[in-house]
């Protein structure tokens, strides 16, 4: 039986070594981020090369072991370094992708062996998947470390469901080592050491990690209590494993049975859940930096006095448009959108505010013929194009419908408004057009695309407004969060590395307004909207904003990313050139020349002939071969 002992300090690892302990357990924070365990945003180490270093020199060979968290792991040679200062074994949580796995034992391979530490369910689930594609060497189920991540409740369910018997079988199977976590000192804790260190015989696992209260959570041997006996205690884990392996079947058996219903009874004993008080939020709360004020009255030398179509006028940034128009003294609003409610009620909205010139519509922009008898009745000098599909992954199974609507309906508008003679033409873009990797994305960039084709050939100025995740918009991730916390969680979250630019809705309809002011033809603008920010980070913000803490008082799960979605997000192509203009957080991205836009309209019929037709893999096909013209 191997035991690892989790220390940093040498002088701790010297005497674990003295008394008995086969393998020392550091964990490493590369590049100072803090380091993770499960999905909690919990500090639980800040240990640098340093400390492995020092570590190294008092530690036998083949007995250091460090685990690394992959968000921490920028390239082969930060692990290549990890390896120079010393380490023997690299473990690495297996919360993360399956892809990751990959990449990280892709860089170890053969210079360290690896191990996976399961300690959630997502874990658990893909334990199968590794086990089969022979990525690790070794994997350690974190029983105590599944207590403290994800609660008792969760942990009830992986013992009493065999899950542990199960995965030691796949073990077993693979020829994969495995072992046990989280042992206390004997006769401590609130799952006795006996019990776990029975499991471990019960299974036959090979190698068991002591917990930090093993040491009472001190670190270094200075803080070790004066009458902690380590070579003692050590002695104590190995006798109660070697009485352990003279059980019976039987006992084997009731013993595995005690160690559940001590789990069962520590559960029923816990008060019951309740739901979170939920204090209202304001979304400039959330973000990471100073809202931005944009000063939009310039905005009145195109507005005042005239008629403005809105499509997408129901949504949350075409209704925001419309409000802040109103100080801009427009002639008329025109909202268009398919929803009959949405649209209702943003008529509504404007009324309470005291504007009467606002006519509701019911518009499909995919429908060409009622965009051209909308625009000959209303005969609006200004159209600010909103009405799109959006959700990335929901787009991902409808790929027809996502270009018809996103595609085509800005195609019909566009080149009807320069029919009717718009004098400004205003597209509502995202960052998701910029290198898509989705549908819902590159049928944005290719309506971008459309309005450069267009600018120039008629007396209507085109432009485009590129921005972010627009907080507390219908359907985004803040509402979603928002419901989940009052619901008592689980919150869930796509990835731990995963980051978005963001922007509330005030300033994202400013943007549009503001580059409407503009004299440009054929230009993309965005709002300058400062660093991207961590999803979990802003989840952590909303908790504690309703003092609530992940882990604690709420399951915070990762889900994986959903298909089409990006880790990162970027605000410009290689090819656009970014520029101040003269307004302040307003920025100017400069396209390079399209040069046949012929084929452009040419592709563009193919493509629509294509979704006529149904076939949902030719249209994606066609889609990235038309946006690759960029």
């Amino acid at each position: 039986m191997n035991l690892y002992l989790i220390t940093p300090d040498p002088a701790l690892a010297q005497m674990a070594v003295q008394a008995g302990v086969d393998r020392i357990f550091v964990d490493l924070e590369l590049d100072g981020k803090v380091a993770r365990q499960g999905h909690r945003d919990t500090v639980i180490s800040r240990h640098t090369l340093d400390d492995v270093r020092a570590v190294r020199q008092v530690v036998p060979a083949g007995g250091l072991l460090v685990r690394v968290n992959p968000w921490g792991v920028n390239s082969e040679q930060e692990i290549e370094q990890v390896i120079a200062a010393g380490a023997d074994l690299i473990m690495l949580p297996m919360f993360t992708t399956f892809g990751e796995v990959q990449a990280f034992t892709k860089c170890v391979d053969g210079r360290a062996i690896t191990i996976g530490l399961v300690e959630t369910p997502q874990a658990l689930a893909r334990m199968s998947s590794i086990l089969e594609n022979g990525e690790l060497d070794e994997i350690y189920f974190g029983l105590n470390d599944l207590h403290l991540a994800m609660g008792l409740d969760f942990l009830f369910e992986v013992l009493a469901g065999g899950f542990l018997d199960q995965a030691a079988r796949l073990c077993r199977e693979a020829q994969v080592s495995f072992g046990i976590g989280g042992v206390a000192r004997i006769g401590e804790g609130d799952l006795p050491a006996e019990l776990i260190l029975g499991e471990h015989e019960r299974l036959g696992s090979q190698g068991v990690i002591l917990s930090r209260a093993f040491t009472g959570r001190a670190q270094q041997a200075s803080d070790l209590p004066n009458d902690f006996d380590l070579r003692r205690e050590v002695m104590n884990v190995r006798e109660c494993a070697s009485r352990l392996a003279s059980r019976t079947g039987d006992q084997r058996a009731a013993d595995h049975e005690k160690l559940v219903a001590k789990v069962h009874d520590i559960v029923a004993r816990q008060p019951a859940k309740q739901k979170p008080k939920m204090a209202p939020i304001q979304m400039e709360q959330l973000l990471n930096r100073p809202p931005i004020q944009t000063d939009i009255t310039n905005a009145r030398s195109y507005i005042e006095g005239e008629s403005v179509l809105i499509t997408g006028g129901g949504g949350s940034i075409g209704s925001e448009i419309a409000r802040q128009l109103i100080p801009l003294k427009p002639k008329e609003i025109i909202l268009a959108g398919k929803g009959e409610n949405s649209v209702f009620e943003a008529r509504h909205d404007l009324q309470l505010l005291g504007f009467e010139d606002v006519t509701a519509t019911i518009l499909d922009v995919q429908n060409r013929a009622a965009v051209d008898r909308l625009l000959e009745k209303v005969k609006p000098s200004v159209v600010f194009h909103a009405a799109a599909y959006k959700h990335v992954h929901f787009m991902e199974n409808a790929p027809i419908q996502a270009v018809k609507n996103n595609v085509f309906g800005t195609k019909n508008v566009a080149e009807l408004a320069a029919v009717h003679g718009v004098k400004k033409f205003i597209l509502v873009s995202t960052d998701k057009a910029v290198n898509p990797t989705n549908i819902m994305g590159a049928s944005k960039r290719a309506a971008e695309m459309i309005l450069l084709s267009l600018s120039g050939k008629s007396e209507t100025q085109f432009t485009s407004v590129r921005f972010g995740n627009v907080l507390g918009s219908r359907g985004s991730l803040i509402p979603i969060l928002q419901k989940q916390i009052a619901a008592g969680g689980p919150v869930t979250i796509t990835d731990e590395r995963m980051t978005r630019y963001f922007m509330t809705i005030p300033e994202a309809a400013q943007l549009v307004i503001q580059a409407g002011a503009q004299n440009d033809q054929g230009t993309i603008y965005i709002l300058d909207m400062g660093e991207p920010v961590r999803i979990v980070e802003l989840v952590n913000r909303m908790l504690d904003l309703h003092g609530l803490r992940a882990g604690r008082d709420i399951e915070v799960q990762f889900i994986g990313a959903r298909p089409g979605e990006k880790l990162h997000e970027e605000l410009n192509w290689s090819s656009e050139d970014l520029e101040p203009t003269g307004t302040s957080k307003l920025l100017r991205l400069k396209s390079a020349p399209q040069s046949d836009w012929t084929k452009f309209t040419t592709d563009l019929d193919s493509l629509d002939q294509t979704c006529e037709q149904g076939n949902e893999l030719q249209v994606r096909e066609l889609l990235m071969k038309l946006i690759a013209q960029t």
